[in-house]
């Protein structure tokens, strides 16, 4: 980096007898004689070749040499009292040749597969690199997040880390509302911008919710049977507003959970379908459990209770003293049963004798009803 002296004056009747030289977080160095006898190991002391005597003033050379801060502080002690002078330089030149700054550092962008969702409070690992050991002195990182690149120095306000050779930012826990926008990322030098770099697809996802879940027909006060199909709707609020992309699952009661399809409906409600319990053994509720976890890992949950009522089955009559262990060819088939919980009988009945069998329909006129009672006649074959 070269030669570069540091002229100091000291007065006609000062005799140096040490100068030292500490680097500080600001320009008032506040060093007691205790720290400039050695009791504060940051002070450094320059040895003889780097000083030249002068009648009135010293001269030092600082070529080389580098601290963790921009304020540096020469500390002269005379043979009269072990005082202090402090000088603090910060001139651009002086910078540039304590700091040794490269001559075009850049931040470069790594690539990535596609978009990388955060949560608030998280911290963001940046993917960049930078042309520099992370501990050069004099540099600092700071970063945006906002539409358009900031204008100067003072519209970076987020902190840049360097640990563990990653870059990374803390999100503020004060966001409200999922974020899109790009992150700037800006290298500073001197007040400065020697580098800056725009990264994309980062996501922040607010808290996903989920409101008005409901059963369709709630206002006509429905009450389903086993196996009848149930439709539902709700809202979500969910990062990039598809609750479809939100892992959607629902669960009855205790069942295991499924995969809820979805579709959208004309007043944008996320709607879908499930089938009532196979059996319902008397009139009761169920519970329905709706959950959406967006790509950061937040999961989101609603219950629902709607109303079903007993399942129609069929049993085997308590009486059934007409029917045979055996049966000859062509010979009726007199099987008693009874319909628990049916409203009415729609459509045909079917038989079959085997269970590889596909069903035979069974003509109506060898159906006879008494009360509750169906009795079925079957003709063996």
């Amino acid at each position: 980096a070269g030669s570069y002296k540091l002229k100091i004056e000291t007065g006609s009747a000062a005799a140096i007898k040490k100068v030292y030289y500490i680097f500080t977080d600001n320009d008032q160095a506040a060093l007691g004689d205790q720290d400039i006898d050695g009791n504060n190991d940051k002070i450094k002391k320059f040895t003889e070749d780097q000083i030249t005597r002068k009648e009135g003033y010293i001269t030092v050379d600082v070529s080389g040499v580098s601290g963790a801060t921009r304020h540096l502080h020469v500390v002269i002690a005379t043979t009269q009292t072990v005082d202090q002078v402090t000088t603090d330089l910060r001139s651009e030149e002086f910078i540039k040749i304590i700091f040794g700054k490269h001559d075009n550092p850049t931040i470069n962008l790594i690539q990535t597969p596609g978009k990388v969702y955060y949560k608030i409070s998280d911290t963001i690992v940046l993917p960049i690199t930078i042309d520099f050991p992370s501990s050069n002195q004099g540099y600092s990182i700071l970063a945006a997040r906002q539409t358009s690149k900031p204008d100067s120095v003072s519209g970076y306000n987020l902190h840049v880390q360097f640990t563990e050779n990653k870059y990374s930012m803390q999100i503020p826990d004060t966001i409200k509302a999922s974020n899109y926008d790009p992150i700037f990322v800006a290298l500073i030098f001197d007040h400065s911008i020697v580098s800056e770099q725009k990264i994309d697809n980062i996501i922040i996802c607010a808290p996903p919710t989920i409101s008005d879940f409901k059963d369709m027909n709630s206002d006509k006060n429905v009450k389903y049977s086993a196996d009848q199909l149930i439709n539902l709707s709700f809202k979500a609020d969910v990062v990039e507003d598809d609750a479809s992309k939100a892992s959607p699952m629902y669960q009855i009661n205790s069942q295991t959970p499924e995969p809820a399809l979805l579709t959208k409906n004309d007043d944008g409600f996320d709607q879908f379908t499930i089938k009532a319990p196979s059996e319902i053994p008397n009139n009761q509720q169920i519970t329905v459990k709706l959950s959406i976890k967006d790509p950061a890992g937040q999961k989101a949950e609603k219950a629902l209770k709607i109303d079903v009522k007993q399942s129609p089955y069929i049993t085997e009559s308590p009486d059934n003293s007409e029917v045979k262990e055996a049966y000859k060819a062509e010979e009726p088939i007199i099987v008693i049963i009874q319909f628990k919980h049916f409203e009415e009988r729609t459509g045909k009945f079917e038989y079959k004798f085997y269970e590889d069998q596909s069903y035979i329909p069974l003509p109506e006129k060898n159906v006879k009803e008494f009360l509750a009672v169906r009795v079925h006649l079957l003709r063996s074959s």
